[in-house]
């Protein structure tokens, strides 16, 4: 009776994997020249329904940013959810942010190009400064006013 358990338990979690791989495989990543926006929200050209994955490209984007970085942006049902993440040309960590039902919040996560933290800045329903505040640092790895 004890073996059928833990044979049970062990199918079980295979189970669970194999569904996890299935779901993660079928996760579409297109690019961002392949999209367009009708009334705010995303989809690919020739669909109907809003886009759901990931979606990759180019971009200044942000005024803060003095050079084109590459990115990965997650979408479910054409809006933003879930980690966005910019790449510096050479493949480094730009920044990370995080995104619910189109809109920053959490921590926002930037780096220097030698990847040190720069700073960490907290957004709650799309407004800087929620709870956690805002951190920076210098390219030493120093707490800065920012």
């Amino acid at each position: 009776m004890n073996v059928r358990f833990k044979c049970a338990s062990a199918a079980t979690w295979l189970l669970v994997l194999l569904a996890g791989a299935l779901l993660t495989a079928c996760t579409a990543e297109i690019d961002e020249s392949k999209t367009f926006q009708r009334n705010g929200l995303v989809y690919e050209i020739g669909k109907d329904e809003p886009f759901t994955g990931i979606i990759t490209g180019t971009s200044r984007g942000e005024d803060y940013r003095r050079s084109m970085v590459s990115y990965k942006k997650e979408y479910k049902d054409g809006l933003l959810q879930g980690r966005s993440y910019f790449y510096y040309p050479d493949g480094k960590i730009e920044s990370v942010e995080p995104y619910e039902a189109g809109i920053l919040d959490g921590v926002v996560t930037r780096y220097y190009d030698n990847g040190q933290i720069r700073a960490r800045i907290h957004f709650v329903d799309g407004y800087r400064g929620g709870p956690k505040g805002e951190m920076f640092w210098d390219r030493q790895g120093n707490r800065s006013k920012g």
